[in-house]
């Protein structure tokens, strides 16, 4: 009989980095394609993410998305952001505070015939199709949301990155924000990785995670089921993989 290859994983990295005092040496393997980096400040998950999307270059290492190697340091190998295929959504949206929402929309579809339809397309998908002439300090945090994260989807990325995307908001918007980034990001086809460290996200939106302490993966599994049916403890996550493994 013949044997099956094993599945390709959405995401293997082994990567190494050096800044001042600190020091990242992270090996991960994942197969879920909604993963959560679950850690407390300081772990190195922002810093991981930046090495994912080529804003931030390792000291050495391997990363592969679904396969596709975009950097591998002994090969010689490193693609630019613009051709790793990547959608970031930052912490604070980044949004461009005097574009209009069609403008920040719009930004790097460059001067496409399509472009204009295109942005009409993804303000009716975001629910922002009445706001495409009003700026970001006229959104509401919800609104600045789906923006940023229909930017980011109209570039077309194979990979879609969150930094903290809840983070900087207080706790009620946070849970409702949650549950709506959770409800838009069910059809979309394609791998997703969000860093936290709030353990309410994992529980809502992992389909796997990963843990960091210290510049180091800890471990990463598929979401364990204990995890998503009880309210998680704020401080250490790990004690749900290993009861898990």
């Amino acid at each position: 009989m013949a044997l099956t290859a094993p599945p390709t994983p959405v995401l293997e990295l082994s990567l190494t980095k050096r800044l001042g005092a600190f020091s990242l040496d992270v090996t991960l393997t994942a197969h879920s394609r909604r993963l959560v980096i679950w850690g407390h400040s300081g772990a190195g998950k922002s810093l991981t993410l930046r090495m994912i999307a080529g804003l931030a270059q390792p000291d050495a290492g391997r990363l592969a998305v679904e396969g596709r190697v975009l950097h591998d340091s002994q090969a010689q190998v490193s693609l630019s952001p613009q051709t790793r295929g990547v959608g970031l959504v930052f912490q604070d949206f980044a949004l461009f505070p005097h574009y209009t929402v069609a403008q920040n929309l719009a930004f790097g579809l460059g001067r496409a015939p399509e472009a204009a339809e295109k942005v009409k397309a993804m303000a009716r998908r975001m629910e922002v199709e009445r706001l495409l002439n009003q700026r970001p300090a006229q959104l509401s945090g919800g609104q600045r949301q789906r923006v940023a994260l229909g930017r980011a989807l109209l570039a077309q990325p194979r990979l879609l990155l969150l930094d903290e995307p809840f983070s900087s908001l207080d706790s009620g918007l946070r849970a409702r924000l949650r549950q709506e980034f959770a409800d838009m990001v069910k059809g979309l086809d394609l791998p997703i990785i969000l860093v936290t460290h709030d353990p309410e996200d994992v529980r809502a939106l992992a389909q796997g995670v990963a843990i960091f302490r210290q510049g180091r993966c800890q471990g990463a599994s598929p979401l364990p089921r204990a995890l998503r049916l009880s309210p998680p403890p704020p401080d250490d996550l790990l004690p749900y993989l290993e009861q898990a493994s």
